[in-house]
């Protein structure tokens, strides 16, 4: 693979990676606005303040990815649901409070969910074993993060560069995006069992 990414030294960070879906179009359903849209390299883009997000989009192979540094919104429900219609979505995030959180979402419907690191914190199935997958790196792996990068990029099967992320993207600054609405729980991407608890959800996909 080639160089990763470096979002393994990132303290704070959401990507989403949509198969099927154009660049133009993950920014629009992530409601930004195409009009004031883009193609700049991360040096040339506005800095993201107070509560508005910064999204970064572009294609990648047969899929469409956007990564967002200072406060997210591609890991809420109203986000998730809209880029994973009819399609398959992952989402990987960090938290400021060092929280990890992978997950595989198929048309609106939450597939497998962890934790990098924690293994008992497995909830779902998918085909894929994305869990696995990760866990059986981490120990050989400088971390989590740069192990989810790693199964990613073979699942969609292109590398994840740092020229790639730092290039020309599609950029778009959500002002003040509507946090409550976006945050608002969709039955499809809510867990279903305990995590750690064997589930069969997802065992088609």
């Amino acid at each position: 693979m080639s160089e990763s990414w470096n979002l393994g030294k990132s303290q704070n960070f959401c990507l989403t990676l949509s198969a099927a879906r154009s660049t133009e179009e993950v920014i629009e359903l992530y409601g930004g606005d195409l009009g004031t849209a883009r193609w700049l390299a991360s040096e040339d883009c506005e800095i993201a303040t107070g509560e508005s997000t910064l999204l970064r989009a572009g294609p990648l192979g047969g899929w469409a990815f956007c990564v967002e540094f200072e406060n997210p919104i591609g890991s809420l429900d109203g986000v998730v649901r809209k880029l994973s219609v009819n399609t398959e979505t992952i989402i990987l995030y960090h938290t400021a409070k060092a929280l990890k959180v992978f997950q595989y979402v198929v048309n609106g419907q939450l597939v497998e969910s962890f934790e990098p690191g924690y293994l008992s914190s497995s909830w779902g199935w998918s085909k894929h074993e994305f869990s696995r997958k990760v866990h059986e790196l981490i120990p050989s792996s400088s971390n989590a993060v740069t192990a989810c990068l790693h199964v990613i990029s073979e699942h969609i099967g292109q590398p994840l560069t740092t020229d790639l992320l730092t290039g020309p993207l599609l950029s778009a600054v959500i002002d003040n995006p509507d946090r409550p609405t976006l945050a608002r729980r969709a039955p499809g991407l809510r867990m279903t069992t305990p995590p750690g608890t064997d589930s069969t959800l997802g065992r088609r996909l």
